[in-house]
């Protein structure tokens, strides 16, 4: 997780000079951060979670890409959900839709979008930090065992 999330800093880094080498220069670039920043979280707790299960059962790896797949058609990556659609309210529920949506809204239509949804973000990547430290706390204990 810390070897991507450098990286991607990395990417950011060049991008943003990039940008400056052709004069455009990016006004939401630090909540950009934010949100990279609690991907990040997210993304942590999530691996926390996957990590302590995966010692447990080694399948986990082939139903996580199964999963990821399917979860990856279901996040507006190439579309942009309408107000009015069904898609609208399942994406509420869906983690990966805050990040995409705030970057989206960040870097390519320069706005700040609604405050409440970067703290409904924040409050899934934390609360995903949270569990999966409880998780990986609880079943560390179990590991030398099974390894």
């Amino acid at each position: 997780v810390l070897h991507a999330f450098f990286s991607h800093l990395i990417e950011i880094a060049i991008f943003v000079g990039l940008l400056f080498l052709f004069g455009i220069h990016p006004v939401y670039l630090h909540w950009y951060l934010v949100v990279v920043v609690l991907s990040f979280v997210l993304t942590l707790g999530f691996g926390l979670v996957l990590a302590s299960i995966f010692v447990l059962v080694r399948d986990i790896a082939q139903i996580w890409s199964v999963l990821t797949r399917a979860w990856w058609f279901a996040t507006p990556i190439f579309y942009v959900i309408s107000p009015e659609g069904p898609g609208s309210t399942l994406s509420l529920f869906n983690p990966l839709y805050y990040s995409i949506h705030l970057a989206r809204e960040f870097l390519v239509y320069v706005r700040i979008p609604p405050l409440w949804m970067i703290g409904v973000f924040a409050a899934i990547a934390f609360s995903a930090l949270g569990v999966g430290y409880v998780v990986f706390y609880h079943l560390r204990p179990r590991f030398i065992d099974l390894l």
